[in-house]
């Protein structure tokens, strides 16, 4: 679901920065994490389960994953995460364990193209997840900054104000195998602008 204020035309004539093609894609990509989150706080909170775990369907679990991401939660990360990006490429962020940076805050605010991309997993502490969402919200649907419709620089914006944790994806076998199934956001970005 993408706001009704969100004005894609407008986000496309701003849009020039160096890749090519529209913002569809990424608009999809954004409109799709926005409308799991609300679904997943929904079903958490009836479930009264205290965490949230969210994947793209390019994703893969490893064998064992749930051992591995209970000796992640239990030994790993510090207390007060708010969210963890469990397949970080080009991961930067301050190292709190042998396996989890704490993300890098977006100094230049201008939502970079180069460190904690990929959203292939994601999860979230319950109670934090709509503070999350609302924060992203504000700044994934701005026209005047179309990158940041990109979720992946939508959470590296927000990082200065959330508990964010990073898994870098150099480490596959310790958490995540990513069998890199390709994704359509590219494909559809690089079509042509799609008016809406």
């Amino acid at each position: 679901m993408v706001p009704a204020s969100y004005n894609l035309a407008k986000a496309e004539t701003a849009n020039s920065w160096v890749r090519e093609g529209g913002l569809a894609g990424d608009v999809g990509c954004a409109a799709a994490h926005r409308n799991t989150m609300e679904i997943a706080v929904t079903k958490a909170r009836r479930t009264h389960k205290p965490l949230v775990l969210i994947l793209e369907d390019d994703a893969t679990p490893v064998r064992n994953f749930k051992v591995k991401m209970y000796r992640l939660v239990h030994k790993e990360v510090p207390c007060g995460w708010a969210m963890i990006n469990l397949n970080a490429r080009c991961a930067r962020g301050r190292c709190v364990s042998p396996h989890l940076l704490q993300a890098a805050t977006d100094w230049g605010r201008q939502c970079n193209w180069d460190h904690n991309l990929g959203t292939t997993a994601l999860m979230y502490q319950v109670e934090q997840l709509p503070h999350i969402r609302s924060m992203l919200e504000q700044t994934s649907w701005d026209d005047q900054r179309p990158i940041c419709v990109n979720f992946d620089r939508a959470l590296g914006l927000i990082s200065d104000r959330v508990a964010y944790y990073v898994f870098p994806g150099i480490l596959p076998a310790y958490v995540w195998d990513d069998h890199s199934t390709p994704s359509s956001r590219l494909p559809i970005d690089s079509a042509s602008v799609v008016g809406w």
